[in-house]
């Protein structure tokens, strides 16, 4: 019974690390907003409204954005920008960050929190590898020790599967926190992942 419990619970870590790493649209191929949209909603999205001016460019509408829920880790935005003429997405930005939900200042975690967060970033860019092939990477989330320095863990991973469109992601992971008379620095704990036409 022991191991029958532990088999459960296995299984549903698994799961719940895999749907949370599932049902990302990886490329950009001329799709509408309202493909997107309507795929939110099948997967019970909230539209999440916020006050922030987002500038892409002249032909470029402010982007829809959409919360899923998600588990041990910061809810996922999901950014939709697309163009005023017709709709089309030219940019797609999925994020996983704190700040987003926790504004205060000095917003440290814990040890455990940030492992699952480099947990997250393992399983998106192993997922993105399966489809585009080995990515370029810069950077490093080996070293613990650094997410409690001004340094922080960082690494950026960059796709080109064509001429057309690229996906790129990065994420910051840092509990260091100095306060001055002019700045504060805050700790970051974010994930990105951009969609993006290729800029020639």
């Amino acid at each position: 019974m022991k191991n029958f419990t532990i088999l459960i619970t296995l299984f549903i870590s698994w799961k719940l690390s895999y749907s949370q790493t599932t049902n990302l649209e990886l490329a950009l191929d001329g799709k509408k907003a309202a493909y997107y949209i309507a795929l939110e909603n099948k997967l019970g999205s909230e539209e999440y409204k916020d006050n922030s001016t987002y500038y892409s460019g002249n032909n470029t509408a402010q982007p829809r954005i959409f919360m899923r829920k998600q588990q041990d880790i910061p809810n996922l935005l999901v950014y939709y920008t697309f163009l005023k003429t017709d709709s089309t997405v030219s940019e797609i930005l999925y994020e996983w960050d704190v700040s987003n939900f926790d504004k205060k200042d000095n917003n440290q975690q814990t040890l455990e929190f940030e492992k699952k967060l480099i947990d997250q970033y393992n399983l998106l860019t192993k997922l993105i590898s399966s489809k585009y092939g080995e990515a370029d990477t810069n950077g490093s989330l080996n070293d613990l020790s650094l997410i409690n320095s001004r340094i922080g863990l960082r690494r950026t991973d960059i796709w080109k599967p064509d001429n057309r469109f690229q996906v790129r992601s990065y994420v910051t992971i840092s509990n260091f926190y100095n306060q001055s008379a002019f700045t504060t620095l805050n700790p970051t704990h974010r994930i990105r992942i951009y969609v993006e036409l290729t800029k020639n």
